[in-house]
C-alpha cells in the first residue's frame, strides 16, 4: 500500500473497518480496537490532533483528523459470536488519483507463526521491546504485498495517546485532543 510514491499521489484519507470487541478489564481500545488503530497508522502516519467516537453497542465510529487536514475513520464491529469476531479486517485508502481497497486479514501464513518468528527474533537480535510483528499485509487488487510494516517508536507512543483519546471521547461523546 505503502508502495506509491507519496509525492505525486497522497493519501488524503482513510477508512478502516474491522473486529472490535471489548475486554471489561482493559481500557476500551486497548483490547482488540488497538490493531485498527495500528493500520491507521501504518496508512497515515503520524500527526493526529484529534479524535471523535460515536459508541454504540455493535459497532463504534471512531473519526480521526490529522494536522494536515486529512481525516480517518474506523469502523470497530463487535460480535457475540466469538470473543474476536468474525468481521475481517479491511483498508480503504483515498489517493489524490483514486482509492486503493485491502482485505488485511487475509494471512498468508498462520499467525501462530508469526508470532513464534517475532518471539525467535527478539531472542536472537537480544533486543529488548515488543514482542510482536505486524503479519504481511494482504492483498491489494490482484496485487500481492508482503513486506513487514512495524511501528516505530514515534507511532507507537501517538497510537497509545490516539487509544486514551478515543477511549475519552466514548465515554464523554466529546472531540478529544491528542
Amino acid at each position: 500500500l505503502a508502495a506509491e510514491d507519496e509525492r505525486e499521489n497522497p493519501i488524503v484519507a482513510c477508512e478502516i473497518s474491522g473486529p472490535m470487541s471489548l475486554e471489561p478489564q482493559t481500557p476500551r481500545y486497548f483490547w482488540y480496537g488497538v490493531h485498527t488503530f495500528e493500520m491507521m497508522m501504518t496508512i497515515m502516519k503520524p500527526g493526529c490532533e484529534s479524535v471523535h467516537v460515536a459508541a454504540g453497542d455493535k459497532l463504534d465510529v471512531i473519526t480521526a483528523r490529522w494536522k494536515d487536514g486529512r481525516t480517518a475513520v474506523i469502523q470497530g464491529h463487535r460480535s457475540s459470536n466469538s470473543p474476536f469476531g468474525k468481521e475481517p479486517f479491511l483498508a480503504k485508502i483515498q489517493r489524490r488519483s483514486g482509492e486503493q481497497h485491502c482485505q488485511c486479514s487475509k494471512p498468508q501464513r498462520p499467525w501462530f507463526e508469526c508470532l513464534l518468528e517475532a518471539l525467535m527474533d527478539r531472542w536472537t537480535d537480544g533486543q529488548a521491546g515488543r514482542l510482536w510483528r505486524a503479519t504481511p499485509i494482504g492483498s491489494v487488487g490482484h496485487n500481492r504485498i508482503s513486506r513487514r510494516v512495524d511501528p516505530t517508536r514515534e507511532e507507537t507512543l501517538e497510537i497509545m495517546r490516539m487509544l486514551e483519546a478515543a477511549g475519552e471521547a466514548a465515554a464523554t461523546g466529546r472531540t478529544v485532543p491528542i
